[in-house]
């Protein structure tokens, strides 16, 4: 059986409506959400296409490690963010950027 949610396009950041269509687990299409305040029943290009982001996102937690991703738990990913944002010297004007590179 098909089944419909509305939700926002992850295409961008403007916030379009999409109507997302799912069956048996995947999802098979998008189609504009016409009573949205912001697009109105009209998506763009990107946001028809969207439906490629949703076959290729990530389901659960990962990290890049040696320059691949890997599955990993909610606890380890959590630790090592508290861990990386716990290290930052606020008046290092280049902090951020031990933080968010990769091993």
């Amino acid at each position: 059986m098909l089944k419909i949610k509305h939700t926002i396009c992850p295409s961008c950041s403007v916030g379009c409506g999409i109507n997302i269509v799912s069956g048996e687990g995947k999802v098979l299409g998008t189609y504009p959400y016409k009573r949205h305040p912001i697009n109105e029943g009209k998506n763009c290009l990107n946001g028809r296409g969207s439906v490629e982001q949703f076959e290729n996102r990530i389901c659960s937690p990962s990290l890049v490690k040696n320059n691949e991703l890997v599955e990993s738990d909610n606890e380890t990913v959590i630790n090592l963010i508290k861990e990386k944002l716990g290290s930052i010297n606020p008046l290092d004007e280049d902090a951020m950027d031990d933080v968010i590179e990769t091993d």
